[in-house]
């Protein structure tokens, strides 16, 4: 099994390789020609989001790992934010049964459909209960202001990452932001297409 920067550095291989701040070279004698001449080569115009557990350490590490990496390859950490949830945005744990809580459990026969029906049938900006998707709500606003925010980076928000061990988390923040955000580059892990 790998580590987790093994991991983070995957990710960021293939963000690379598909667009985000491609311009870095990587390719050729260039990247070495670049810098011999003393310029600098890493323009990093692209914006990374990163959004992850703050309840478990995995989710903790990893943004951490991500973050790092993307700030040393462009050399500086204005390019990437990060946010953090608490696991159980839709009121749910998936692991309730082992911690002991009185939550209902999970299961695997939930659809899409039944996700996407909670985020639609949740009042706006009602933040009562257990459920957290008025803070789904508010994080596609401050990301939105991000993307439009040129001191964040110069083109914008080009991917937006989702890290944490919650399946149905994932499958809820992917429905809150892709309608809003359908050019960007979306990505996590354990989550098959």
């Amino acid at each position: 099994t790998g580590t987790d920067d093994v991991l983070s550095a995957a990710l960021l291989w293939e963000l690379w390789q598909r667009g985000l701040n491609r311009e870095l070279g990587y390719v050729d004698s260039w990247w070495t020609r670049m810098f011999e001449k003393g310029t600098d080569a890493r323009k990093c115009d692209d914006g990374l989001v990163l959004i992850g557990e703050r309840d478990t350490e995995y989710g903790r590490t990893l943004l951490k790992h991500l973050s790092d990496g993307f700030s040393a390859r462009c050399g500086a950490e204005k390019q990437v934010r990060t946010f953090s949830y608490l696991r159980g945005l839709d009121g749910v744990r998936a692991d309730s049964g082992k911690s002991g809580s009185k939550a209902p459990l999970k299961n695997d026969s939930s659809t899409s459909k039944d996700l996407r029906e909670q985020l639609d049938d949740t009042p706006p900006e009602h933040a009562e209960g257990r459920s957290q998707f008025d803070y789904l709500r508010r994080l596609a606003d401050e990301i939105e202001r991000l993307d439009n925010d040129k001191s964040f980076a110069e083109n914008g928000t080009k991917a937006i990452g989702l890290v944490g061990t919650d399946l149905y988390d994932k499958l809820i923040i992917l429905q809150a932001l892709r309608n809003r955000f359908k050019t960007k580059t979306f990505f996590t892990t354990d989550l098959d297409a």
